[in-house]
């Protein structure tokens, strides 16, 4: 019962965020996360908020993390574009309790960094290069709302703790956000249905910046993220479908609707130790933007995925390798 009004002032929070956010300022901070973490996910297109799994679950869909059983690590590293001097990268921890005692069934402790070096300076007699440094630090916890709500179904529920900083030259940009999900899972037969549902930023995370002439704030403006997947034939095949709802300076500057891109994602297991993976943005604007992917479990507990993903405008494309080890029972 408890889960049950924790779950109910959530979703009074995502309606007022719906309501009162103002996601008109800041578009570009916090976007160097834009594109998400996670060579599955990627390859599936970013469709990953209705099956948030594995280590960068929290990152997508919090609520995802309770259905987390034992303790991991993974990680992923990239060079975007591939030019050397933009590496992008996160290490992650995640498991569930020992005990189902305990009020939170899973967690995950989620680091994303993105560094560019040697960008040189423009105007005036300066020479020489400088670096950008962007860092996410994520806390997430997930728990089922009720497991004994519906005998077929179940509903989880996850929020974020998140602390942003950005670095350059002297200057510096901070702030803390909120995030919280939910996730229905249904299963017939042999078929798995989920749902997943996602606010991120809740009504705006405001970067505070320290350093500068003026200290300026942005805001990172809040996007709802909504999500289906469907698993068939015990786990050999699965769909994955997710729209934002999103300012439309994020979308495109010359439209006004408030609907992100369509992404959508296939993986193909034609034996469990190997996945194929392919997925596609659809912009709004009409760019086409697929990703390929293939993931190797190559033993039990280790787990390594590969993605390619195509630039929206057609200038090359960037590879993602990520990793994930299950440790021993703590």
């Amino acid at each position: 019962m408890q889960r049950v009004l924790i779950a109910s002032l959530c979703w009074l929070i995502l309606i007022g965020n719906l309501t009162f956010a103002s996601p008109q300022l800041g578009a570009d901070a916090g976007s160097f996360i834009g594109e998400g973490i996670g060579a599955r996910a990627l390859a599936l297109g970013g469709s990953f908020v209705a099956f948030p799994s594995g280590s960068s679950a929290g990152f997508w869909n919090p609520a995802g993390v309770a259905l987390t059983n034992g303790y991991h690590v993974g990680g992923m590293y990239s060079n975007r574009f591939g030019d050397p001097n933009i590496v992008f990268q996160y290490f992650s921890f995640f498991g569930g309790p020992n005990t189902k005692k305990t009020t939170v069934d899973g967690f995950n402790i989620t680091w994303v960094n993105s560094n560019i070096t040697g960008i040189p300076f423009t105007g005036g007699s300066r020479g020489g290069t400088f670096s950008v440094t962007h860092s996410l630090l994520l806390f997430s916890l997930g728990a089922v709302v009720d497991p004994n709500i519906n005998p077929w179904s179940k509903v989880f529920i996850g929020f974020n703790l998140k602390f942003y900083r950005t670095t350059i030259l002297t200057a510096s940009g901070q702030g803390a956000g909120f995030d919280i999900g939910f996730l229905i899972t249904s299963k017939f037969n042999s078929t798995e249905v989920f749902s997943g549902i996602v606010v991120t930023d809740i009504f705006g995370t405001i970067i505070k910046w320290y350093g500068t002439l003026h200290n300026p704030r942005d805001i990172i403006p809040s996007i709802i993220k909504f999500g289906v997947a469907v698993l068939f034939s015990e786990n050999a095949l699965l769909f994955t479908a997710e729209i934002n709802s999103t300012s439309p300076s994020i979308v495109s500057p010359s439209t006004s609707t408030n609907f992100g891109p369509l992404r959508c994602g296939i993986e193909l297991k034609p034996i469990p130790q190997i996945a194929i993976r392919g997925g596609i943005i659809l912009w709004q604007s009409g760019a086409i933007r697929p990703s390929i992917g293939i993931g190797i479990t190559p033993h039990e507990g280790l787990a390594i995925d590969y993605a390619y993903v195509y630039n929206e405008y057609g200038l090359g494309g960037t590879h993602y390798i990520s990793g994930e080890l299950q440790l021993p029972s703590l």
